[in-house]
């Protein structure tokens, strides 16, 4: 022995094996069999070990406390830290370990199954189906990280197993998916000429719900549910996300084009991918599915700049018949291409397009923030394709005005689906009206209308009345509108932003924009005004009573009767941000502006501490204000009229309230002038001078009395209903017989209210 004295923990603890001393010797016994190994007698008080086995053992301990012991194979995979199968092979092939019985690494570790546990291998597999339709794969997509001009989150895709074509669909929520199936199974078997057989899809709450599943059952569709958390299973739609995001993402980045246009930036993706090969077939999935070639000779570079013919839709002959747009991809209803308005963020589809596909707007634009939101929603056609055919194009583009967010319906239902008509394209006859007649169908091309067509696009930057923050905002005098509104409504103390919860009732708001002209039709100056949306108020929650006078029209031509017959003092006077200063009731919380919202605190609301323009109490706010103020410099209230004040002391003055316009008038001026200090120490109010434009009419006074007339409020009424060049008749009202046969007007209430204005 080399060494004396042996530890018996270092023993038992290296040898899995047992030691008892007692008064007839030491005895060595296996820990897990039992079996003994090794005995040894009493001598001197000590206990000696011998250096070899006694007879009929099988093992040997070494003289020290590292004694090889022989073991079972899962013993050993047990020590070793359960090595895999093949490295465990490795070490006993190099007879490294003493083992006990067979040496196969053939057995099943439990703890391994436990600890070790992963997917097993997929195996590839080719399409199963013999024709179209007979498999589609189906899967949502989102959310989006960033929300689209249209207020997209997700999109639904649809891949034909045989074809592998794909059918991209834009959605707001989730729960669109079963209503924009149902449309699509109706257009796609009409479409292709075969009937879906099955689909495959994840056990996702929008594929297994119970409408979805009666759909499905009542048609005799077949649906396969991949397993929990293996989306390999569904790989065809799964692999197809990858490569439409992949392209949509590069068409994005070489064009520089913000996130927000990524449904447009998908849609394209998905246009062109189904009309490439692809790998492990010799043909495209356009081809295959319509046995048709595709056209590559209208592909043009996403995000490029492109010139639409917009003549029908120019306000004059001397304006010019097109803008720089952006190239914004294909529309799948018209066969046209979609070009965007930078300045509107309107989308014009249009044949007569010409392209510069070596300059990129949103390049030249890259100094200002990439992923600016706008809040117009361009409309977004869905993946219904027109196959190549002999329809006539359109010869004048289609307009979709921005302000017009379109909703799921609108984008799935069935008369969208189908092919374009062909049309009438008469080409600058004499005296022919700019708007070229056009055959419509029932398939979504409706008349362009003037009114709504022209309000933007081609005017001068000076006239142009922006709609939404982000159009305004490239405006350097609309931004400096903003900022000024801005700043009266915090100086005023209009709000304070405190923590959101679920109990609050939050309303939105908008900015509204308007230029202020003066009677000869020069601008004035540019108004921007915070608007709440008092239509997400709740009554008895956030509101009362909403009731406020205004100045009746006789009560005006009396005050003026007076004046002009007695030669009196009139001067008209206007309270800056009127209704700011009207106190709420109620507890009112608001989102907080946009574009303006505080930094450090980007999720707090405004919980409103003063009246606001469109909250429902906020005229009777404001009137409720003025009223105690005039009454506490001793006006009293008509009892004809809520909205005419008199002071009868020391000299008469007739104050005339319309909202936030006021009439002051009287037989002494100077009395007249120190109650207009008085109330500019309330309100900031802006005298402007004697009365010259109320209420849409225009005052001239002379040595005669007082002209009045409505010049300016007929001619912006003309040009708002595009009949500025019409010419004029004695007799407006139609002479014929009513006749009940007629066409029905498009949109009957517009045509009310422009005869309702015509008739003030």
């Amino acid at each position: 022995m080399k060494h004396n004295l042996l530890s018996a923990f270092q023993f038992v603890k290296d040898n899995s094996c047992s030691l008892t001393l007692d008064s007839d010797g030491s005895l060595v016994k296996d820990r897990f069999t039992g079996k003994m190994l090794l005995r040894g007698p009493v001598r001197d008080g000590s206990y000696p070990l011998q250096s070899s086995p006694s007879p009929g053992t099988t093992s040997s301990i070494s003289s020290s406390a590292f004694v090889s012991i022989k073991a079972p194979v899962q013993i050993w995979h047990s020590r070793l830290g359960h090595p895999s199968s093949n490295i465990f092979r490795k070490v006993i092939s190099g007879n490294k370990l003493a083992l006990q019985g067979k040496s196969s690494v053939d057995f099943f570790c439990s703890d391994c199954a436990i600890a070790k546990n992963h997917k097993l291998p997929f195996h590839p597999a080719g399409s199963s189906t013999s024709h179209s339709l007979a498999l589609l794969h189906c899967d949502v997509w989102g959310p989006a990280p960033v929300t689209s001009v249209s207020g997209f989150q997700y999109y639904l895709l649809l891949v034909d197993d045989y074809t592998r074509y794909s059918w991209f669909f834009p959605l707001r929520r989730k729960s669109e998916v079963y209503s924009t199936f149902v449309t699509f199974k109706t257009y796609v078997e009409k479409s292709v000429g075969n009937q879906i057989k099955a689909i495959r899809s994840d056990s996702g709450g929008e594929f297994t719900s119970a409408s979805f599943q009666s759909y499905l059952n009542l048609h005799g569709i077949s649906h396969q549910f991949s397993c929990p958390h293996t989306p390999e299973q569904n790989g065809c739609v799964e692999r197809k996300h990858r490569h439409l995001v992949e392209t949509a993402r590069t068409l994005l980045v070489a064009s520089n084009v913000p996130k927000v246009y990524w449904v447009e930036a998908l849609s394209t993706a998905t246009y062109l991918i189904n009309r490439l090969p692809i790998s492990g077939l010799a043909q495209s999935p356009w081809e295959l599915l319509f046995h048709t070639l595709p056209d590559y000779t209208r592909l043009k570079i996403f995000g490029c700049s492109c010139y639409p013919w917009l003549k029908p839709y120019v306000s004059s002959k001397l304006d010019g018949k097109s803008r720089p747009c952006v190239f914004l991809g294909y529309s799948l209803q018209h066969k046209g291409y979609r070009c965007l308005d930078m300045l509107t963020d309107r989308v014009y589809i249009s044949r007569h397009v010409l392209f510069d596909e070596k300059s990129f707007p949103f390049t030249a634009k890259s100094a200002s923030p990439s992923d600016s939101i706008p809040t117009l929603s361009p409309v977004i056609d869905l993946q219904f394709p027109i196959p190549n055919s002999h329809s006539v194009l359109p010869s004048s583009p289609s307009i979709h005005p921005s302000s017009h967010t379109p909703n799921t319906s609108e984008f799935v239902s069935p008369h969208n689906f189908s092919p374009l008509q062909s049309h009438s394209s008469s080409h600058s006859l004499p005296g022919q009206n700019i708007h070229p007649m056009v055959t419509r169908s029932k398939n979504g091309i409706f008349k362009p209308k003037a009114y709504t067509a022209t309000k933007h696009p081609l005017s001068s930057s000076l006239d142009y009345v922006p709609t939404t923050y982000h159009q305004a905002s490239k405006f350097a005098a609309w931004r400096s509108a903003m900022q000024a509104e801005f700043n009266a409504l915090q100086s005023t103390g209009t709000w304070i932003l405190v923590p959101s919860s679920s109990s609050q009732n939050v309303v939105g708001c908008k900015w509204v924009f308007r230029i202020k002209k003066k009677p000869d039709g020069t601008i004035d100056r540019y108004k921007a005004r915070l608007v709440a949306k008092g239509f997400h108020q709740k009554e008895g929650l956030d509101y009362q009573e909403t009731f406020s006078p205004v100045a009746k029209p006789v009560t005006i031509r009396l005050l003026l009767t007076f004046a002009v017959q007695f030669n009196w003092f009139l001067h008209q006077l206007d309270i800056s941000n009127a209704f700011l200063h009207g106190d709420l009731k109620e507890e009112v919380f608001m989102h907080q502006p946009p574009g303006f919202s505080d930094p450090n605190f980007p999720n707090h609301v405004c919980q409103l501490k003063k009246s606001l323009y469109g909250l429902k109490q906020a005229p009777r706010a404001w009137f409720d204000k003025l009223f105690q103020a005039l009454k506490s410099l001793g006006f009293t209230q008509s009892s004809s009229d809520a909205s005419l004040f008199v002071l009868k002391v020391p000299v008469l003055v007739i104050v005339l309230v319309y909202v936030d316009d006021i009439l002051v008038s009287g037989p002494d001026s100077s009395v007249c002038n120190l109650f207009i200090k008085k109330l500019s120490s309330l309100f900031p109010v802006k005298d402007l001078g004697p009365l010259h434009y109320f209420l849409g009419l225009e005052v001239q006074r002379t040595d005669e009395g007082l002209f009045l007339h409505q010049g300016k409020y007929l001619m912006d009424l003309l040009q708002k209903t595009k009949m500025e060049g019409a010419k004029p008749c004695s007799t407006p009202l139609g002479t014929t017989k009513l006749d009940h046969g007629g066409i029905p007007l498009d949109n009957p209430t517009e045509y009310r209210s422009i005869v309702e204005a015509y008739s003030i």
